[in-house]
């Protein structure tokens, strides 16, 4: 089952360096969003991992493989990967879920200062994990971003990362809304279907 937690952390990364492309080269918006149900929304299912999600129409969808997807808002300021960690203990307690938030953090910035960490009431089973510091690999002089890692755990040995990496200014004003977006996750899948790959596993 090993190699079904470290897999996902590799795709995880892939698409943060995409988000971090995003972070560097967008600007700030003028117009808040003060919620994702302020207009149009999209409805997304993953057609293998079991997760799906409400977030805003105009997102664009910039990649998406068997275990995780990549998000950009429309600004191209704020990125979004979702992506699942199948394997490994089966049972998480929340401070556990919280060191794997903040691993998260620390594999996309330089450094992180710790902003807040907080067990969230929505969706259930998972925590929240927010930093900002220099992207991992820019400049010295680089202006920070805002790394937000959620971990969500709704089954044993199964776990989601939603990861947002986001230019600061933009981050003050859409935190409410990324909020309103993790608490949209949900399964798509029955417990038998999102485990399925560990049982493949288990007979090789």
């Amino acid at each position: 089952m090993r190699k079904f937690a470290d897999k996902p952390f590799r795709l995880l990364l892939t698409a943060v360096v995409c988000g971090m492309l995003l972070v560097c080269a967008g600007c700030g918006s003028d117009d808040a969003v003060v919620s994702i149900y302020d207009g149009e929304t999209l409805a997304y299912d993953h057609p293998q991992n079991g997760a799906s999600l409400t977030l805003p129409a105009d997102w664009e969808k910039l990649s998406e493989t068997d275990e995780a997807v990549v998000f950009a808002d429309a600004d191209d300021t704020i990125s979004l990967t979702l992506s699942r960690e199948l394997g490994g203990y089966s049972y998480y307690s929340t401070d556990g879920l919280l060191d794997m938030a903040a691993d998260v953090a620390a594999a996309v910035l330089q450094e992180p200062e710790m902003l807040a960490e907080a067990e969230l009431r929505h969706p259930d089973d998972a925590v929240l994990y927010s930093a900002a510091g220099r992207l991992a690999g820019a400049a010295e002089d680089a202006p920070n971003a805002i790394c937000e890692a959620v971990v969500i755990s709704p089954l044993s040995a199964v776990r989601y990362h939603l990861v947002v990496v986001s230019e600061v200014d933009q981050y003050a004003e859409s935190a409410s809304m990324l909020r309103e977006i993790y608490a949209s996750f949900h399964l798509n899948k029955t417990e038998d279907e999102i485990y399925e790959p560990l049982h493949t596993t288990a007979a090789e």
